[in-house]
């Protein structure tokens, strides 16, 4: 994921009940690594938080990651520093963990991982009023055109 700005990704699940009781079922979330959950970059919410099945019924949940592209890790991926190529320094783009469904009558636990490869992503756009650029054959031709930086990313510009 790209992230140059605050970003909301909805997925729904349906979740079934197979038997002839009424449960409750919890909805909660976990991560992996916990310096994944403190980094505030993906926090998780399920709406509703937990539903009431009947007897062989269903309900539909849905699970909300929001994106903090400002605490979101740098893009280790995208040029060639020494430090990428140590293992550590990839595993920072790498949010990952279960959605944890809990049965209130049985105490028992369903687990839907979830992974996601983030980076903060530069949104590069050119300021000036000029869309074109002034080449000239044979002639040296000097130009300032401003660029703008709206995303949460380094915008690397050649």
């Amino acid at each position: 994921i790209d992230a140059a700005s605050t970003a909301v990704i909805r997925r729904s699940i349906k979740i079934m009940s197979l038997v002839e009781t009424t449960d409750v079922i919890q909805i909660d979330s976990v991560f992996r690594d916990v310096h994944d959950q403190n980094s505030g970059a993906v926090t998780i919410s399920a709406n509703p938080s937990n539903v009431t099945i009947g007897k062989c019924n269903e309900a539909i949940v849905e699970l909300i990651f929001h994106i903090d592209a400002s605490k979101a890790p740098n893009n280790y991926f995208g040029h060639s520093r020494d430090e990428q190529a140590t293992a550590f320094d990839l595993d920072k783009n790498e949010f990952d963990g279960h959605i944890i469904l809990t049965s209130s009558t049985t105490r028992k636990d369903i687990s839907l991982p979830f992974h996601m490869l983030l980076r903060k992503a530069s949104n590069a756009t050119i300021s000036s009023t000029q869309k074109r650029l002034p080449w000239k054959f044979k002639e040296a031709s000097s130009t300032t055109i401003e660029i703008t930086n709206n995303g949460a990313g380094v915008a690397q510009i050649d």
